[in-house]
């Protein structure tokens, strides 16, 4: 009555064919089904020869019995029933009971070619396989029922009772039709391999059904042996059979979708990133629906392809994006639908069934997110029926809320990872992709070009934080307009912006910040008012970092701000610019730890007058000595201090120690003040006039006999702080000292307002005073400004008995340097006192009480 065979028709197309011409490893596939073929005609012909009686029936019949059976054949193939499962099928027919007839009523050849031919004409006319299925399909046929009479006959003869003679024809049904799933297994595994694993499971499934098929087809065609037309009666229970068949298998293959689709929610669910899920969707919904290529378009907030997965073979035809006006049919339905082109390039919608491409829109409440296409179907059928359709509508709606929520994760992943005002990358992505780039040892030219807006806060103070983000944004257009592709552009925060570049070498990347710079000096047009906010760039490249990628962050913002304070618009990173080393980290804890515990020294280096030849005082100079390394030179120390926020505590212990040594130097009998420098930040710290008077009321000192030096770079770090500390230094009666004068940005401005007493000439002139005519004059010049403003002027730099002599003539007031005496600590100081040639002021031992 029935079989279950895995069909010929489950053997993959031919493949594809490139430019008309089909690769020899492509064929291979084909030619291995072709010898299979080739194999079974010649099989088919062997047993024919070795029949006895080839053109005789073992039962002969009426001559419409051969009508009969090729009808049968013809409808069986016309009617088959499929039982799909992943890209196999199990197909149900009802070819046992013609064959079951054919073995009683016709010859061997006879039933051969109406099995061969009416198989084939139906095959050819309902289904689109190539030649070679065709071919394979014929050959199968043939040799199935040509095996059928081999084993019929081998037990029997024309003598042969009829339970006998039927018992035989079971057997020669069930074994002809349990060698056709291996055989069609062993085809399908020319495509697909697997052949030991295809080759068992068609075993398995034929050892069960054949012989129950082949039992209940030889029961049907049992009465015709009695009478011939008693065949109407047994197709009856027969049809009966099939009905129930079909019906049951289609609810198993209903319940196997369902649980398919389910599983496919799970799966598309499992994941949160957009790529991740459309590879998945793509894959299962290709799966599901047994097509040999599914594509999947996530679409943008406007309308353009965000996600782009194919699985399979590429497709043409595709939309362009959620608006393309040719695919307007396909997305205003909002169900699966069969599509061609047309003549005009628009897509057609056609009934199913009837073409092998299908299309359905992902969408929810809020709109088309995507779109689903599916193409060149696999499996029993080679289009996409109704059911078809409606499995890919459900998996459309499974797929809309992962996608949705694929879609928002990918946003909220979008704006942690890029600046809301921008759009560039912000500080955090741009790090990760420079920790890739650093560990990626690529041998191209690689930098970092630090960038800083130059006058942003008068911006913003000025014209209002709107009008400073549209700046900034701006200024970001003009950045991006000049970057080349796979340059990334990130904002850190702020007006500080950063780029990570490929370029060819060093030169092609000062280009490009020259170019960005140039861009920057162009004026921005905000509400009629033309702004100028020009850049400073600082540029790192990978060679030369020894560490990870915060290091090269760190050297670019070094040379950044290196540019930005010596107002040169672009500087490369290099070792003398760097305060921020790890040796200088490593100073900072042994400076830390020095002044815990008073490691600090303080030598004094005197001040003579050159008229009197009397040693007037002298200045207090930090020293250190430190444990491993021995002398370090101040301005290394002093510069780490002023960077770590130490130089209060620094500052305050020289002040101590020098009042108490020009303390111990009076109760000597030594009339002598002391000079203390002050750095920048010093002059900031409100609290400083008041640390001073404590000390000086500690130890009883005057004000005037301690001189404060300063610098006129000093006095512009903030000139309303430092003035209101220069006042109340002032005030306490301290005398001020104008220290390197002429070297920083020298201003008679200052000069006149400043409480100043004493005018210092910086030692750079004064040491080459016999050597260069210029430096001569600055210092004459200087020696005259001073006295004309009042000041007493010191000559620093005096390196010996010549340059003092100069310096004399030159009108200098007060002499200091190693041609009087290096600076000394505080013992071999009062040895030189009284051992010095120079007049030394003596003062009472209650002259400070």
């Amino acid at each position: 009555m029935t079989t279950a065979t895995i069909t010929a028709d489950d053997v993959p197309a031919e493949p594809a064919i490139a430019s008309g011409t089909v690769h020899a490893d492509a064929r291979r596939p084909v030619n291995r089904v072709i010898a299979i073929s080739t194999t079974l005609l010649v099989a088919t012909a062997a047993v024919v020869a070795v029949l006895e009686a080839p053109f005789a029936a073992a039962r002969p019949g009426e001559p419409w019995m051969v009508v009969l059976v090729a009808v049968g054949f013809a409808l069986a193939e016309r009617f088959v029933f499929h039982v799909e499962y992943r890209r196999e099928a199990l197909t149900f027919t009802l070819s046992e009971m013609p064959a079951a007839l054919a073995l009683i009523f016709l010859s061997p050849v006879t039933a051969i070619l109406v099995r061969t031919i009416a198989s084939a004409v139906v095959i050819r006319s309902t289904c689109k396989s190539p030649a070679f299925k065709l071919f394979f399909n014929s050959t199968l046929f043939s040799f199935s029922m040509a095996f059928a009479y081999l084993v019929a006959r081998a037990f029997t003869d024309p003598t042969t009772d009829d339970v006998r003679f039927f018992l035989w024809v079971i057997v020669a049904l069930a074994l002809s039709n349990f060698i056709g799933p291996l055989l069609i297994s062993v085809a399908i595994s020319c495509f697909e391999g697997d052949a030991v694993g295809r080759f068992a499971q068609a075993a398995r499934t034929s050892i069960v059904l054949t012989p129950a098929a082949a039992v209940i087809a030889a029961a049907g065609a049992a009465p015709t042996l009695v009478r011939v037309e008693l065949f109407a009666i047994a197709i009856v229970p027969v049809v009966l059979a099939w009905t129930v068949v079909v019906r049951y298998g289609r609810l198993v293959q209903s319940h196997r979708d369902l649980v398919a689709v389910h599983g496919f929610s799970a799966l598309v669910q499992s994941s949160l990133h957009i790529d991740e899920v459309a590879r998945v969707a793509a894959r299962e919904s290709k799966r599901l629906t047994r097509a040999e290529t599914a594509v999947l378009q996530v679409y943008a907030a406007d309308g353009s392809i965000a996600v782009d997965e194919t699985d399979g073979a590429p497709i043409d035809l595709l939309p362009t994006g959620r608006d393309d006006v040719r695919w307007a049919a396909v997305f205003d339905t909002g169900d699966a639908v069969a599509f061609r082109r047309g003549h005009d390039g628009n897509i057609e919608l056609l009934p199913p069934g009837r073409n092998d491409r299908v299309a359905v829109p992902v969408s929810d409440s809020d709109g088309v997110i995507g779109l689903l296409v599916l193409a060149d179907r696999a499996g029993a059928s080679g289009s996409f029926d109704v059911a078809d359709l409606a499995r890919m509508t459900t998996i459309a709606d499974q797929l809309a809320s992962s996608l949705r929520n694929a879609l928002l994760h990918a946003q909220m992943e979008h704006t942690a990872l890029h600046d809301t005002l921008t759009g560039d990358l912000n500080r955090h992505a741009f790090e990760r992709e420079l920790g890739d780039r650093t560990s990626s040892g690529s041998v191209e030219y690689q930098a970092v070009l630090m960038m800083d807006l130059n006058r942003f806060k008068e911006v913003n103070d000025t014209l209002g934080h709107h009008m400073g983000d549209r700046v900034l944004t701006e200024f970001a257009n003009r950045v991006r307009q000049q970057l080349d592709d796979g340059d990334m552009l990130s904002r850190f925060g702020g007006d500080e912006f950063a780029i990570l570049v490929t370029r060819p070498d060093a030169a092609a990347v000062v280009d490009l910040a020259e170019r960005i710079v140039i861009d920057s000096q162009l004026p921005l047009s905000l509400d009629e008012l033309d702004v100028v906010v020009t850049t400073s760039i600082g540029i790192a490249p990978f060679e030369t970092v020894t560490g990870e990628a915060a290091e090269v962050l760190r050297q670019a913002d070094i040379a950044m701000y290196h540019a930005k304070s010596e107002h040169t618009e672009i500087e490369f990173y290099c070792g003398e610019i760097d305060r921020r080393t790890p040796e200088r980290l490593s100073l900072l804890t042994a400076l830390r730890r020095a002044l815990d515990n008073g490691d600090l020294e303080v030598h004094y280096q005197p001040k003579v007058d050159l008229y009197s030849s009397t040693v007037t005082g002298a200045e207090a100079l930090v020293r250190w000595n430190h444990p491993s390394r021995g002398w370090i030179a101040p301005s290394d120390f002093i510069q780490v201090a002023e960077d770590s926020g130490l130089i209060k505590q620094v500052t305050d212990q020289i002040l101590r120690t020098a009042i108490e040594t020009a303390c111990s130097w009076q109760q000597a009998g030594y009339d002598l003040c002391v000079a203390v420098n002050l750095s920048a930040h010093d002059l900031l710290d409100a609290q400083l006039p008041s640390r001073i008077k404590r000390m000086l009321d500690e130890f009883e000192m005057p004000a005037d006999h301690l001189t404060l030096e300063i610098t006129e770079s000093a006095l512009l770090a903030d000139t309303p702080r430092t003035m209101s500390t220069i006042d109340r230094l002032d005030r306490l009666g301290v005398r001020l000292s104008l220290d390197d004068f002429g070297t920083g940005y020298s201003s008679l401005g200052y000069l006149r307002r400043l409480p100043v007493s004493e005018l210092k000439v910086d030692q750079s002139f004064v040491k080459n005073v016999l050597l260069d005519v210029q430096d001569e004059v600055i210092v004459k010049s200087t020696i005259d400004l001073g006295h004309n403003l009042g000041l007493q002027v010191v000559a620093e730099g005096i390196e010996n008995m010549p340059v003092l002599t100069r310096a004399l003539e030159l009108g200098a007031d007060i002499a200091q340097g190693y041609g009087i005496s290096r600076p000394l600590p505080p013992e071999l100081f009062r040895t030189w006192l009284s051992t010095t040639d120079y007049r030394v002021p003596r003062a009472a031992l209650d002259a400070w009480v």
